[in-house]
């Protein structure tokens, strides 16, 4: 819902409430949960953070339950990531796919989101061919596992519009994005954050193709969400990484 606030709040409960034991399969999620919400909110400092507390749990304690630890994994790979180690990215991500592989089979779109994450890897290095290649293969297995509406859908069709931008396929990069924006207003609603992401994304596209009025008008429309979605959701007031440290009250 965008309430990053509140979710942070909420997770940072569970966080005081679940054992201090190191396999804790309760706290091993309530941690994979607040890295994700970092991660989404780019509150890397916070994350990285996290990311020492998930380097000192047990995870042996998940070898019965491949897939999630998998997903674990994926998490941790976009935390290294974020903190630009991306060869230790590509190592979690990698362990993270054969894991799934093994316990979801062939089409699951918690693989392809994993393959997504490898994709944004080589978009960022700037390997076009092969990146689009991993986002192509990731939207066509969560449509087969999921079907055409699921929002998994979202972030890879946004990141296949960038490569086809960079490549100079303005008209493709284009219908991505505003297949993206259809999707995440079906979803999430036009005032989300996500939604507004998407209309930028779009917005990019149609300055290359010269059609500058419609991407004025999705800018506008989208820096007003985004702004709406900044002073509602107080993230910029949200914990501080000193506090993060310090036992929250039940």
């Amino acid at each position: 819902m965008g309430e990053y606030f509140e979710a942070e709040r909420s997770y940072l409960r569970a966080l005081s409430a679940s054992a201090a034991i190191k396999g804790d399969p309760e706290r091993i999620a309530v941690l994979e949960n607040l890295s994700t919400l970092y991660l989404d909110t780019n509150q890397h400092s916070k994350g990285k953070y996290v990311r020492e507390q998930l380097g000192k749990l047990e995870l042996g304690a998940l070898n019965d339950h491949p897939a999630e630890k998998a997903v674990l994994l994926n998490v941790i790979a976009s935390l290294e990531h974020a903190r630009n180690r991306n060869d230790e990215a590509e190592r979690y991500f990698s362990r993270s796919l054969l894991l799934l592989r093994q316990a979801l089979g062939p089409s699951s779109v918690d693989a392809a989101v994993v393959q997504a994450n490898m994709g944004l890897l080589r978009l960022e290095a700037r390997q076009y061919a092969s990146a689009a290649t991993l986002f192509r293969q990731a939207l066509v297995e969560i449509q087969i596992a999921s079907g055409p509406d699921d929002p998994a859908l979202i972030k890879p069709l946004l990141n296949l519009a960038k490569c086809e931008s960079m490549t100079g396929h303005a008209n493709d990069a284009e219908a991505l994005a505003r297949r993206a924006v259809e999707l995440s207003s079906k979803a999430f609603g036009e005032a989300h954050v996500v939604t507004a992401n998407a209309m930028l994304e779009q917005a990019s596209a149609l300055r290359h193709l010269r059609r500058k009025r419609l991407a004025r008008d999705l800018e506008k429309r989208a820096k007003a969400y985004l702004q709406t979605n900044s002073a509602n959701t107080s993230v910029g007031f949200s914990v501080s990484v000193r506090d993060l440290r310090a036992p929250t009250t039940r």
